[in-house]
């Protein structure tokens, strides 16, 4: 056969192909390797095929013919990768992305999706780093910008990941998941109307979207539109032909209306229901916590472990007792968890923490210490340098990473310093927003952003060891005395910033006390719990002898607006200082207070470290984290911080703030009649 004949029946197999008729495009490959039996598009294609039809095995076979014939060439190497990501070979698929990405390094394609593979393996960092890359190669690569943003979300970072889909939207308009994935985002920053205007247009692009409709029936229900809202979950539960999870929603619609008696029913048939898995309770036992109270979700989860006693189910029976401040019953079926599958690390890590906040320490770094042996915690890190156990580090280099949001890195920081004077060399990765801080505040050490895959290879590579800064714990906190031992104050502002933030203020001031107030939490599991509504603060606010500045992250114009024409006290926004895009300037803001006022959130952690006259507002069981212990006025953590704890046991429905902010404005009576100790950042 001619070669323009041989190209013929290529390009006839690839139409067929294209159009979906898989049977007469395979024959017509399998012409071509009768012909040609290396030919690489023939042996690809029918790889692709293969992993249409699910044949796996068979898919693998072709790509790896494929690549022998022309190993340098990309595609048959992102179809191996796909093939092997759809077998659940997640390393050897992330290899084979590797493998493409070397010999193309602009492969979009590849970027994207081993971003997406990492990022459903909850890998975020990682996955974070590749749709990095892809912004740097396309800016407008809108699938990378809503990767990015769900992302974010993941993390609690509600304000980068609302930057992140709204930019993916700017450049893709019609991208129905796009609007769906901020309209998630709106939901949790309490902007529901907004988040409905998203859904309805997702719902214009794919209009047989059960999921959004359910979603819709949320938002609809916070706004107080309880019609709007039982008619977009029922057509939920339609479309899903009745799944557990649409009924969950009309179940929780139905409650928030005042209909507990349909709701009572609808979450009585999901547990009678034969096609509700372990995991069905664990969603609805979920659900049923956030609408009618954690003990309607412990009575869901008793009837889970009836069924099938698992690690999932007893690890959230320990959360929702722990909600309730019942440590004691937590801790037994948390180590129950652990005790059944010991690979399971979620109890592991909550009973670590629990151990922590109760201070037991050594019990606490021992349980937090068991994901050090985890093969895929270590496989996330890059597999090849080792985790520090305590060697001697006289001559080593290690690599300290922190963790978490930045209110968990500013604390893990308060760790490092003991391994910095003992080491020859020190390398901290942190959140590329707080590099110029750490870098100011520990000049002996390299900093280097954990969002740079290339120095964070590099710093490996050149590592003898690393650790996670939590687990350093161990070492420089075996007991709660050891606190004597630490810095009262250990990250360092730009005191340039601070003292040009502070005549600013000084002078808006006119002579009264500058006092810093933060209200809300950002963060996704417990936010909401942590939170408060600005006009329950007024006790607070009205007194004319400070001069309040929001230190609150987020768009709140709009809200200190409201305040401001409802009660008449104004709240100063400083245009100047947004803390998601730079940290120095929001560090120098605070550092400029002579008071700050706050819900347990970056901001606290923030003031904290710097030693800044801070005062905490925390609620009883859900919301209160374990750093801030369970008892006591002052954290240990930071010795400037004094904490305002409810202290009644909470009560499913009711606000928990009414007795934390009695007491934390009869302090600030008692503070203002005081003299005002000088500030040792202004000096």
């Amino acid at each position: 056969m001619s070669q323009k004949n041989f190209t013929r029946l290529l390009e006839e197999a690839v139409k067929h192909h294209q159009r979906g008729a898989l049977d007469k495009a395979e024959r017509l490959y399998l012409q071509v390797l009768e012909l040609d039996a290396h030919q690489y598009d023939a042996l690809n294609l029918l790889g692709v095929i293969a992993q249409q039809q699910n044949n796996f095995q068979q898919a693998v076979n072709f790509f790896n013919k494929a690549i022998a014939s022309a190993p340098e060439l990309t595609p048959a190497h992102i179809n191996m990768a796909n093939t092997l990501r759809d077998k659940g070979q997640i390393r050897d698929a992330e290899t084979s992305y590797g493998k493409a990405l070397k010999n193309d390094p602009e492969s979009q394609e590849a970027l994207l999706n081993l971003g997406s593979m990492l990022q459903a393996q909850g890998e975020t960092e990682k996955a974070l780093a590749n749709f990095g890359q892809l912004i740097q190669k396309d800016p407008k690569n809108a699938k990378a910008h809503y990767n990015i943003g769900r992302c974010r979300h993941d993390q609690g970072r509600l304000d980068e990941a609302k930057e992140s889909l709204t930019q993916a939207l700017r450049t893709e308009p019609n991208f129905a998941e796009a609007h769906y994935a901020l309209a998630n985002v709106l939901d949790e920053l309490s902007r529901h109307k907004e988040a409905v205007e998203h859904i309805k247009t997702a719902l214009k692009l794919k209009p047989e979207w059960p999921e959004a409709y359910s979603t819709m029936a949320i938002n609809y229900c916070k706004i107080m539109e309880f019609d709007e809202a039982i008619k977009a979950a029922e057509l939920g539960v339609k479309l899903s032909k009745k799944s557990s999870s649409s009924i969950i929603v009309l179940a929780w619609v139905s409650q928030q209306s005042g209909d507990n008696k349909n709701a009572e029913r609808y979450f009585s048939e999901l547990t009678e229901r034969d096609d509700m898995s372990q995991t069905g309770y664990i969603g609805l036992a979920e659900t049923t916590r956030n609408s009618l109270g954690p003990q309607a979700g412990l009575r869901i989860l008793e009837r889970a472990i009836n069924k099938n006693k698992t690690p999932k189910a007893l690890n959230n029976i320990a959360s929702m007792l722990e909600d309730r401040g019942l440590y004691t019953s937590a801790t037994s079926f948390y180590e129950e968890a652990v005790s059944l599958d010991p690979l399971y690390l979620k109890p592991s890590y909550s009973l670590g923490y629990l151990f922590l906040r109760l201070g037991r320490f050594q019990e606490g770094w021992d349980m937090l210490s068991k994901r050090l042996d985890d093969e895929k915690f270590f496989s996330g890190r890059g597999g090849q340098t080792p985790f520090w156990r305590g060697e001697n580090l006289d001559r080593k280099t290690i690599l300290v990473f922190l963790e978490e949001g930045a209110g968990e890195h500013i604390l893990q920081s308060s760790l490092i310093e003991n391994t910095i004077n003992n080491s020859k060399t020190c390398i901290i990765e942190c959140a590329r927003r707080l590099t110029p801080i750490i870098k100011r505040s520990f000049p002996k050490a390299e900093v280097i952003s954990g969002y740079d895959p290339e120095a964070k290879e590099a710093a490996l590579k050149r590592s003898d060891y690393q650790i996670p800064a939590i687990n350093l714990g161990a070492y420089v906190l075996p007991d709660k005395n050891s606190f004597n031992d630490r810095k009262d104050v250990f990250l360092e502002p730009n005191k340039d910033l601070v003292m040009k933030t502070r005549e600013k203020y000084l002078e808006r001031a006119q002579g009264r006390r500058i006092v810093g107030i933060s209200w809300l939490s950002g963060s996704s599991n417990h936010g909401k719990y942590k939170s408060v509504d600005l006009e329950n603060l007024h006790k607070i606010l009205e007194r004319n002898e400070i001069y309040p500045v929001s230190l609150q992250y987020g768009s709140v114009a709009k809200t200190l607006d409201d305040y401001k024409n409802k009660s008449g006290t104004e709240i100063f926004l400083d245009s100047e200082v947004d803390q998601i895009k730079d940290l120095e300037i929001f560090f120098a803001q605070v550092a400029s207070m002579d008071l700050v006022i706050t819900v347990s959130n970056t901001t606290a952690h923030v003031a904290g470290s710097m030693g800044v006259p801070t005062w905490v507002m925390l609620p009883n069981g859900r919301g209160s984290l374990w750093f801030w212990f369970v008892h006591g006025e002052r954290s240990p953590w930071y010795s400037s911080v004094r904490l305002f704890r409810q202290t009644a046991l909470p009560e499913f429905g009711k606000p928990w703030w009414p007795e934390v902010v009695e007491e934390t404005a009869d302090a600030l009576s008692d503070w203002l009649g005081k003299p005002l100790k000088p500030n040792a950042l202004l000096k």
